[in-house]
């Protein structure tokens, strides 16, 4: 339902005749039971914004039952009238990218986030044309732990909330968003959501990670500012060729005894062996070492459930001797005087954690703890050497270095990197902007040598384990068998 008076003054709205009548064929009619914006669109410079009248009359609102505020009106003195109920109302905008996928934007609030009667829903793409697209780009795929050209999915949305006069409304409490991808083709794994809050006194725009809930085709986040926000979906969490990801704490139950891999999601897994984290700057705290080799230097850990608890284990592995050493948190380390710390120890001294999956990955709690999680040390930079723990208020699903996966997987023999068949360039590099491809041809002055070509090395804050060379580097492949 388009509200015409507040169209106009965005500069109005020009929609075909079927469109107007409703006999279009957006995706609104494919799904006749959903309440969706019948002038389905894709929206672009030259046609302006959809606007949603949300005044409840022949918009698109919906009342949902909400919880009561305390309101004593015809009650004696203290007490609470139950028939008293303050309703959720809801704003929907359906919208087609330009690249032809249909979102449906919901937005559900209550009377305390001060959106007022009348108010709309506008909702644009940013595209690679925009000015601020590839800077968006850059700082989203930076907030989950990854580079640009690793992105599965990015989409930039600008999404506001305009009152009558069309200024935008500022808002006094959080509201729920719910951004629904309609179309069949469903995306597969989470979509994560990057905030550009724009700060209004310094004038500046700070990009956020806002924990979000993926089912299915569905994402929801909460926000207590509307601004830019990008849908991106990272690469998938790197897990052994033939090793299965352990996805609830029923198959955790039912398969623990038999002994599980559990590895950050980037590839680095638990070995059996304890250090002090090397990392600069580091809190001194001890953790169990990682390694990037499963099933050589990555041992199985055993689940042993906790009497009374759901989702709550004991872990153990075997030792060098073939011995049975446990995990065990300490928040305020009583070994080395400093916090943040997993031992490996006598089961006498063990101690329990949470298992939480969400976003696709397991979140680890220390469950002697409110706010103690697993955590890699150091990212994915090798002075980074543990998995320790790390204070956090709640659970910190969002960054890559909470999350983890525990997998069913055996050892390997022979290829241990999956590297037969496959052809790459091989180039020494320490550091700086200079490296040295191997060449297959045999070096001029020195014998029994091969040659080594100079090339320019660039590396960017954001590329995260990659390098990059001029293209066309007329450099030797090898291939491996």
């Amino acid at each position: 339902a388009i509200d015409k008076d507040a169209a106009a003054k965005q500069g109005g709205i020009d929609l075909p005749a079927a469109e107007q009548t409703g006999e279009g064929t957006g995706a609104a009619d494919a799904d006749p039971g959903r309440t969706t914006d019948s002038a389905t669109r894709e929206l672009t410079s030259s046609e302006g914004d959809g606007v949603i009248d949300a005044d409840g009359s022949g918009a698109n609102a919906e009342v949902q039952a909400g919880t009561a505020p305390d309101d004593t009106s015809g009650k004696p003195d203290g007490e609470v009238n139950d028939d008293i109920t303050v309703a959720d109302e809801q704003i929907k905008k359906t919208v087609i990218d330009a690249k032809g996928d249909t979102w449906e934007i919901t937005v559900t609030y209550r009377p305390d986030a001060g959106v007022p009667k009348g108010a709309a829903l506008l909702a644009t793409e940013l595209t690679e044309e925009d000015r601020e697209y590839i800077s968006y780009a850059e700082q989203a795929a930076s907030m989950i732990d990854s580079d640009t050209d690793e992105l599965v999915y990015f989409r930039l949305l600008d999404i506001s909330i305009v009152d009558q006069n069309g200024d935008k409304v500022t808002l006094n409490a959080p509201v729920d968003v719910q951004i629904h991808l309609l179309d069949d083709a469903a995306l597969e794994g989470d979509l994560q959501i990057v905030h550009f809050a724009e700060d209004t006194v310094t004038d500046t725009v700070e990009p956020e990670l806002l924990e979000s809930n993926t089912e299915g085709d569905y994402v929801d986040f909460q926000t207590d500012s509307f601004s830019a926000y990008a849908i991106v979906q990272g690469p998938d969490a790197v897990v052994p060729e033939g090793w299965q990801k352990i996805t609830t704490v029923d198959d955790l139950m039912a398969r623990g005894s038999e002994g599980l891999y559990i590895g950050q999601i980037q590839g680095y897994w638990l070995r059996n062996d304890t250090a002090i984290n090397t990392e600069s700057g580091s809190d001194g705290a001890t953790g169990i070492l990682k390694t990037r080799t499963p099933g050589v230097n990555a041992v199985k850990y055993y689940f042993e459930p906790v009497e009374g608890a759901t989702d709550q284990f004991y872990l153990y592995c075997l030792d060098k001797d073939n011995d049975k050493t446990y995990v065990r948190h300490e928040a305020i380390d009583t070994i080395s005087t400093e916090g943040n710390s997993l031992y490996l120890v006598p089961e006498s001294q063990k101690t329990a954690f949470q298992f939480i999956y969400r976003n696709n990955a397991w979140v680890i709690k220390a469950a002697n703890t409110n706010t103690q999680y697993w955590n890699m040390r150091g990212g994915t930079a090798a002075a980074g050497n543990v998995m320790a723990t790390y204070s956090s208020n709640s659970v910190p699903s969002s960054s890559d270095n909470y999350r983890f996966n525990v997998c069913i997987g055996s050892e390997f023999s022979g290829d241990i990197y999956q590297l037969d068949g496959k052809t790459y360039g091989l180039m020494y590099w320490e550091d700086g902007t200079m490296g040295k491809a191997l060449m297959a041809s045999q070096n001029a002055t020195t014998s029994n040598n091969l040659d080594a070509l100079s090339l320019t090395v660039m590396s960017t804050v954001n590329n995260g384990a990659k390098l990059y060379v001029p293209d066309e580097s007329d450099i030797s492949f090898w291939t491996f068998h």
